[in-house]
């Protein structure tokens, strides 16, 4: 099972058109194990980044009291790597269907999570970990394409779709409360 991960990863970062197309028949039995180990690496390594800084020292966050940082970081990044993609994906394959998807949304959560390799192997990584992100995006568009069997635009569209609305709407709603505070907060008097 781990040389199957190893080869699939590989093939992703390197050959990733080529590892789509041979990736059409996975199945389920495939797919969920090579998330999960991609949620233990990016789990792990997270947790690992957060011991070795200066202040890993117990998460002070209520119902969590007592647990150390590493620990914590360890169990949410797991689960948000497993359940994000999830999510993701559904989210995704709504944009994916309205473009003219027709293969089912499982074609789009193994692209969502094959296409996730570059981000959950090297995204925990300080300061360039986002660049693994734009690179997973790119990799969920030639999946779409490869699976979804939609144009290359398409699949562009899609995924630019399904990243921006939520990413604008945070905005919005930042923008309001931030709006919000500066507008009610009592100013200073001398």
């Amino acid at each position: 099972m781990i040389r199957v991960f190893l080869e699939k990863a590989r093939g992703f970062l390197a050959d990733p058109t080529a590892t789509f197309r041979n990736a059409r028949d996975d199945g389920p039995g495939i797919v969920l194990p090579y998330l999960l180990a991609l949620a233990l690496v990016f789990a792990f390594f997270s947790a690992l980044v957060s011991a070795l800084m200066p202040m890993a020292g117990p998460l002070p966050a209520p119902g969590m009291a007592g647990i150390p940082l590493p620990a914590a970081v360890f169990i949410v990044a797991g689960i948000g790597v497993f359940a994000g993609s999830i999510v993701f994906g559904v989210w995704l394959h709504f944009w994916v269907a309205v473009l003219g998807g027709r293969k089912g949304i499982f074609m789009t959560a193994k692209a969502v999570v094959y296409g996730g390799t570059p981000e959950f192997l090297f995204g925990w990584i300080p300061v360039i970990g986002f660049l693994f992100t734009l690179w997973s995006l790119y990799l969920a568009v030639v999946g779409l394409n490869e699976l979804q069997e939609i144009s290359m635009a398409r699949a562009i569209l899609a995924v630019f779709i399904a990243v921006m609305l939520p990413l604008i709407m945070l905005i919005l709603v930042a923008s309001y409360f931030f709006i919000a505070s500066v507008t009610t907060s009592a100013l200073p008097v001398p």
